[in-house]
């Protein structure tokens, strides 16, 4: 499905239809200039599951030149239980392919200035699935060449987290003092299926971790899957945890790891400390306010910094967040205590679910590389996955006693 959609969605023609539709600067030109040259080339290969990310260079008739991405939604025969011929796992993954871009598309259309809060791509068009005359896709513009995505094998620095923590307080402050709080039930966490795929994140949680490496993160993966899996827990820890704890709903991301953080670029082509966009918001959701900060404690530093600077975070976090809601007259009414608190459920949640998918996105980043290189990634890896089990046994003491009964 995917190909016949690039075939006649992904046409130079096309997308200058799309473009000149919109109502942008770009849209405008394109009435008095002639795209002579479209230049695409495939950009998300390596980098996630949910969908095919093509950049097209437009080059005009004056010389200029204008970047977009097409984000084209996988079919099912691109999924990881496909390739592995397991049914199961393919039955259950295709039952979300549909829901990450219908989510992704509604959040879009609803918040069309949404770069005006918090730094994210200007998108053009955004068609879900099931409109009958057009296929999915999402248009937005591109970012290529000037902000890049980290590496699963490196780490963000103090100064990239700190500044995400800002962020984060700031986008979740814009909705906090919305005059409209409809978005609360426009927006619930139904992308997972909490019943039927909750037994494709166990089991893979399971053999992947448990089986990387020499196989001694078994015991402890055993003794936490009981626990974690617990349907109780696992909707505490990923859904609701925030009204147990007496703290306000917000808007998450609920995905943010290093392939969807792009960073802007310094002068020398490095990654620089401040963020150009965040993507991929196909787990968007009304939740919990922790859960986008814990999953980029989780996976995207050194345990290391994790363990020595997670309260910190949350402090710049909470201290941001407590001015930008006052400057919109509104009031925080709950401590840093009931923050971290929901920190520590939200960690668990996300080590359940995607901690494993750590290992695979590992998998693909390292297809081309040398088997000396591949070992030490693998070895890192291993540490990683290590510590992040210890921690979340650490936390998964101060759950309320009664998810355990």
């Amino acid at each position: 499905m995917a190909d016949e959609v690039v075939a006649k969605t992904g046409s130079k023609e096309w997308l200058v239809v799309v473009l000149k539709k919109s109502e942008s600067r770009l849209g405008e030109r394109l009435w008095t200039s002639e795209v002579v040259k479209d230049e695409v080339t495939e950009i998300g290969t390596g980098k996630g599951l949910a969908s095919r990310v093509y950049n097209h260079v437009l080059h005009f008739n004056n010389g200029r030149t204008h970047s977009i991405v097409v984000k084209i939604p996988r079919g099912p025969e691109d999924q990881l239980g496909a390739e592995k011929g397991d049914q199961e796992v393919e039955s259950s993954k295709e039952s979300c392919f549909d829901r990450f871009q219908n989510s992704e598309c509604k959040f879009f259309t609803d918040f069309p200035r949404l770069h005006t809060v918090l730094p994210t791509p200007n998108v053009y068009l955004a068609i879900p699935y099931g409109d009958p005359d057009r296929d999915p896709v999402i248009v937005m513009d591109s970012l290529v060449g000037r902000a890049a995505v980290g590496c699963i094998s490196d780490y963000y620095n103090s100064h990239q987290v700190f500044n995400m923590a800002k962020d984060t307080a700031k986008f979740q402050a814009h909705f906090m003092t919305l005059g409209s709080q409809s978005w609360v039930q426009n927006y619930p966490m139904d992308i997972i299926d909490d019943k039927y795929d909750l037994e494709f994140f166990k089991s893979y949680f399971v053999d992947a971790i448990g089986n990387f490496g020499d196989g001694s993160l078994k015991p402890l993966v055993t003794s936490l899957a009981p626990i974690i899996f617990n349907p109780k827990v696992w909707m505490y820890t990923l859904h609701t945890s925030y009204k147990s704890l007496g703290l306000p709903v917000v808007m998450c991301h609920n995905d943010t790891w290093v392939n969807n953080i792009l960073l802007k670029l310094n002068e020398d082509g490095s990654l620089g400390n401040q963020v150009a966009a965040y993507i991929d918001w196909q787990f968007v959701h009304a939740g919990c306010l922790a859960i986008d900060l814990a999953c980029i404690l989780a996976f995207c530093v050194r345990p290391s910094f994790q363990r020595q600077f997670q309260y910190q975070v949350f402090e710049c976090y909470y201290d941001t967040l407590k001015k930008e809601v006052e400057d919109k007259n509104g009031r925080v009414d709950f401590s840093l205590d009931q923050v971290i608190l929901c920190y520590k459920a939200n960690f668990i949640g996300i080590v359940a679910r995607d901690l494993a998918m750590q290992i695979l996105s590992l998998e693909q980043l390292s297809v081309d590389v040398d088997e000396w290189t591949r070992e030490a990634r693998n070895e890192e890896m291993f540490t990683k996955l290590k510590l992040m089990l210890k921690q979340t046994a650490e936390f998964v003491k101060v759950l309320p006693k009664e998810l355990m009964e």
